[in-house]
């Protein structure tokens, strides 16, 4: 708006790096511990727990996919941040 003093936010980068590695650290415990009951379910025949680990896994594909695609945004606007500098 004209005549109105906006600064821009500040972007704490440490913090969205610390975030990131956070949701990768999940992801891959998700996997882990979908894997874990696929096995699980396996030993004793227990198929929903075997189905129940394949969803867990898949949720964390599904996050690393997601995290993967967010750092992929933010160096490109780190790109351009450092080029209009």
């Amino acid at each position: 708006m004209p005549g109105t003093n906006r600064s821009r936010p500040e972007c704490n980068i440490a913090s969205v790096t610390a975030n990131s590695e956070e949701h990768h650290m999940s992801g891959e415990a998700d996997k882990v511990g979908g894997r874990l009951k696929q096995a699980a379910g396996d030993l004793t025949g227990d198929d929903d727990l075997k189905n129940e680990g394949e969803r867990d896994e898949a949720a964390g594909k599904v996050k690393d996919t997601v995290d993967d695609a967010k750092d992929k945004v933010n160096d490109a606007v780190d790109g351009i941040r450092d080029k209009l500098s």
